[in-house]
């Protein structure tokens, strides 16, 4: 009778999913709200876990510096926008209100000679537990033959994309999106 129970209590704690996380990301630090935020989005992609949530404040964000440099998605991440900062529920933000800008204008403003190739990218498999929600992305320049200057998905990368706003990306082959 003992053994079973330790297997029994054992398998229990096994059993139990490990808690997902809300990951907050705001380029304002002295706004008072979401202390202890990243001010770096692409810097709490890579500390996310699968399951995770990432909710990104009012502003615009940039993958880098470098034209190479793209916000890249990770599996079972979902990356929402369109909050204030401070919100303690989803369902408290505003994506009209709140403009959540994913850009890839590094260089000279309104140059866009010396944006990012592609402001979001994967290369690999992901599926719909994986999301981006809330967004404008734009200003990606994939003038490198590539294409997908807004976002560039290949080898079965197919995420969830709720609620955004392409504008005023470019690219020499394969639109805006390139899956």
């Amino acid at each position: 009778m003992k053994k079973f129970i330790l297997v029994f209590v054992l398998y229990i704690c096994f059993a139990v999913p490990i808690r997902a996380e809300v990951i907050y990301v705001d380029k304002n630090m002295n706004d008072g709200f979401w202390s202890g935020s990243y001010t770096d989005l692409q810097e709490a992609i890579q500390t996310a876990n699968s399951g995770d949530e990432i909710w990104v404040a009012v502003g615009t964000y940039h993958p880098g510096a470098d034209r190479s440099d793209s916000f890249v998605l990770k599996p079972g991440v979902k990356i929402y926008g369109g909050f204030y900062g401070g919100e303690v529920s989803r369902e408290d933000r505003d994506t009209y209100k709140n403009a959540t800008v994913l850009s890839g204008d590094i260089g000279l403003s309104g140059d866009p000679s010396d944006n990012s190739y592609h402001v979001i990218t994967y290369n690999g498999i992901l599926d719909q537990q994986t999301l981006i929600d809330g967004f404008t992305i734009r200003d990606g320049n994939a003038d490198n033959g590539e294409g997908g200057g807004g976002m560039y998905l290949i080898n079965g990368a197919e995420p969830l994309i709720r609620n955004c706003r392409f504008s005023n990306n470019q690219s020499t082959t394969g639109g805006e999106r390139y899956f």
